[in-house]
């Protein structure tokens, strides 16, 4: 067995709202290993505004799970916010 004392360490060690910062959407997407994950739940039983930001990721996750193709509107204000930019962008279609 290889031995790792700086996770024992960081296992003692609380989380704070920077680490969970960078783990939601790994944990979202379920990419967290489960040393991250078990950190990051123990967080979030504590801190109600890592669990906001959970649950925002969630949310979108799912309200783009329930879409087949992008909105085309939103498609065409992509493309004319590119359109604006210096250097003109690609065009929709290009």
């Amino acid at each position: 067995m290889i031995r790792r004392p700086w996770r024992r360490d960081a296992a003692r060690r609380a989380m704070d709202c920077a680490e969970a910062a960078r783990e939601i959407q790994a944990f979202v997407d379920g990419e967290a290993d489960s040393f991250a994950a078990v950190r990051l739940a123990a967080h979030l039983e504590h801190c109600g505004w890592c669990a906001f930001e959970l649950a925002t990721y969630r949310e979108i996750k799912a309200a783009l799970a329930r879409r087949r193709s992008p909105d085309p509107e939103a498609v065409r204000r992509l493309g004319d916010f590119g359109a604006s930019l210096p250097g003109g962008g690609p065009q929709p279609g290009e």
